[in-house]
């Protein structure tokens, strides 16, 4: 988001313009099997039911959790990042900043 503010400031196309950000939408095991790839092994999933308290968690964030699962919401920015000279970063690229590759 930062990028797009600064991408903005000089921007004559983002004069009275709403900007909306957004992404790919990714399930969660995507995001599971693409954090597994990044420490470098396959992560267990547990699937519970829609609707179901999450194990572990406070029941506030399994709530939070179940509302993204009836909840899709996808922006195509289109070619929005090019006019503003952003090139979005993948998900595979975040995930191998936050863990980095490790050895199985």
């Amino acid at each position: 988001m930062a990028a797009f503010a600064i991408g903005a400031v000089d921007n004559p196309l983002a004069h009275n313009t709403e900007i909306e950000i957004g992404g790919p939408a990714y399930t969660w095991t995507e995001v599971v099997t693409e954090a597994g790839e990044a420490i470098g092994r396959d992560l267990p999933v547990n699937y519970v039911p829609v609707g179901s308290d999450v194990p572990l968690l406070d029941p506030v964030i399994s709530n939070l959790l179940n509302a993204h699962e009836t909840y899709e919401s996808i922006i195509d920015m289109g070619d929005l990042p090019a006019q503003y000279g952003i090139e979005l970063t993948s998900m595979e690229t975040v995930l191998q900043q936050m863990f980095g590759s490790h050895p199985g």
